[in-house]
């Protein structure tokens, strides 16, 4: 327990200490403050309700979206980092087990996720209690913008000051002194309305007895932000178990699959009665539209029961286990030892080593749903499928040996980069002769021979040859037996 709370402190202090942490929060910070007028636009009798409508949808999304990049650029930071640079030995060998390492890096994950959630929340809520000046009549919500406006200065006021006077972490200053400043301005809002009077919280004027006002910020809402956190751990949970196989960029990109596709899951399930195949996605991918309440949120009248909410984070709970465990077990088989510099995959190498087997892995995937109507299509399903899987394995296994720093595997790779350049070059030169050849193909062609002539480069690349055994690496030649030049060395000494 000890070790696994140890391991939390120091990844949720390096979390907030990363620059690039701070720098999504006050992206997001702006985000929000930029829908207030974007969200002006609606086309309705009752604006003044479907322009808070929007704004309130837009920002439920930017919350989700703030989210994501939270979780994976922390996860990648403090997680796949350590694993790349080799530092992770140094905690593993104390010993620790992989799996409270793992336990660990979560958890202080998921607190900087949370508390940099718990900011941009408070600033979303601020927008929402401002309102969307949808006329001219609409006046200005000063304690919400004076409130604010003040919170941050003094943020960043303390963030400075402190790391010039007291040689303070300027970014961890700033989450810190933020958590203080922006609580203490959204409970000053809370109490007070337009006209610094006081008001009952959630309203932002004196409610009138004789024409009763809805409350600005309500339960239904604060009730749709906690739903998006659920959402946001669930996305933590699969950027540390991704950040244990790959890197910053391709955590980044796993996770807004995830979330794209999370997004269509009831898609998903429509397509699964007819392609039994695809309920097996159905079970791997979370169903994100659990978490976002746009249609409680469109409806007034419908509310967010508490015993629904339970079930969504029952649900939540389930799925951040199942992944951990599935990082846990990836994170098992991980090679951590030193090895020489040669053999690893970095940077763009490993960028299109991982984009290879995200193609092959689609052509799996494809090919195992066709098979799946073989009942139903017949031949015709085994004719396509069967192909679909062959090519898919196929590739898998090729991008492993890739990876591997096999010299044939880089030879067959290049080989069918040239072959797709050369297809794409040959194609868009036929139809510029021949318009009528297919002229609507011309997209297609032109971003395949520029992603064949993109990999061209990365296979060129001097790290890429040092890989495969073209290129000596120096530590390398350092290390060279000195009786290879030990003896002419000495015998022109000697001659001498």
């Amino acid at each position: 327990m000890i070790r696994f709370l140890s391991i939390t402190h120091n990844t949720f202090i390096q979390t907030i200490r990363q620059p690039i942490y701070v720098v999504v929060i006050l992206v997001v910070f702006a985000v929000l403050a930029l829908t207030l007028p974007l969200a002006g636009w609606t086309v309705s009798t009752d604006y003044h309700a479907t322009d808070q409508l929007f704004l309130e949808v837009l920002g439920l999304a930017n919350l989700g979206a703030a989210g994501l990049l939270l979780a994976a650029f922390s996860a990648s930071s403090v997680l796949a980092r350590e694993i790349e640079e080799r530092t992770a030995l140094t905690v593993i060998a104390k010993p620790v087990a992989r799996s409270t390492f793992v336990l660990g890096k979560f958890a202080g994950v998921a607190g900087a996720v949370a508390i940099g959630f718990y900011l941009c929340s408070i600033v979303f809520l601020l927008t929402i209690r401002h309102k969307v000046m949808s006329a001219a009549s609409d006046s200005f919500d000063w304690p919400v913008i004076v409130m604010g406006v003040s919170a941050l200065l003094l943020t960043t006021a303390v963030a400075i000051a402190g790391n010039l006077v007291f040689g303070w972490h300027m970014t961890s200053t700033a989450v810190w002194s933020g958590l203080a400043f922006f609580t203490a301005a959204f409970m000053v809002v809370l109490f007070v309305g337009k006209g610094w009077v006081a008001v009952v919280p959630g309203y932002d004027v004196v409610p009138n007895p004789f024409r009763p006002e809805s409350p600005v910020i309500t339960g239904k809402l604060v009730t749709a932000v906690g739903l998006i956190f659920l959402a946001v751990m669930v996305l933590t949970a699969v950027a540390v178990a991704a950040s244990t196989r790959m890197g910053m960029l391709m955590t980044l990109l796993t996770c807004g699959a995830v979330f794209v596709l999370g997004g269509m899951h009831p898609k998903f399930q429509v397509l699964a009665q007819s392609v039994p195949a695809v309920h097996a996605l159905t079970f791997a991918l979370p169903n994100l539209t659990y978490f976002f309440a746009v249609d409680a949120m469109a409806d007034p009248k419908v509310s967010i029961p508490l015993s629904v909410v339970g079930w969504y984070v029952l649900y939540a709970a389930v799925y951040i286990a199942g992944v951990l465990a599935a990082g846990i077990a990836l994170f098992q088989t991980r090679e951590l030892s030193n090895q020489e510099g040669g053999s690893s995959l970095s940077g763009a190498m490993g960028v299109l080593a991982w984009a290879g087997r995200v193609e092959a892995a689609v052509l799996v995937v494809a090919g195992v749903c066709v098979l799946s109507t073989l009942f139903r299509a017949g031949l015709s399903a085994a004719t396509t499928g069967l192909p679909l899987l062959l090519a898919g394995v196929g590739l898998w296994l090729l991008w492993g040996f890739f990876a591997r720093g096999r010299r044939w595997g880089f030879g067959l790779v290049g080989l069918r980069f040239v072959a797709q350049l050369a297809y794409g070059v040959l194609g868009l030169y036929l139809i510029t002769l021949r318009p009528d050849l297919g002229a609507n193909t011309t997209g297609y062609l032109f971003v395949g021979a520029v992603l064949a002539g993109v990999a061209l480069l990365i296979l060129a690349l001097p790290h890429t040859r040092q890989h495969f055994g073209w290129v000596r690496s120096n530590k390398t030649r350092q290390a060279l037996p000195m009786a290879v030049h030990g003896p002419s060395h000495a015998a022109v000494s000697h001659h001498e």
